[in-house]
């Protein structure tokens, strides 16, 4: 927020500092969007938390239990001169 910026921009120059009405517009506005931010901080707040619905597992394959064939892979031994 530039607001903060603006207002103390504001107090520091003498030429800005002769205008009242300069000053209540950025108050004004500095408040307005200080009460704008915290509404919407309360519309976030996520502290509900909905409940999740149970999910039931379902597959269409049916699961099968094949052992290795080690038979049909040619491997060396690399411990054989040991």
């Amino acid at each position: 927020m530039k607001h903060e910026e603006a207002i103390r921009v504001h107090s520091l120059c003498k030429v800005l500092r002769k205008m009242d009405i300069l000053q209540d517009v950025l108050s004004q506005t500095h408040k307005r969007s200080l009460d704008k931010y915290l509404e919407l901080d309360r519309e976030d707040d996520f502290d509900e938390t909905a409940e999740a619905p149970e999910i039931q597992a379902q597959t269409h394959q049916k699961p099968e239990i094949t052992s290795p064939n080690f038979c049909t892979v040619q491997v060396t031994d690399v411990f054989q001169r040991l």
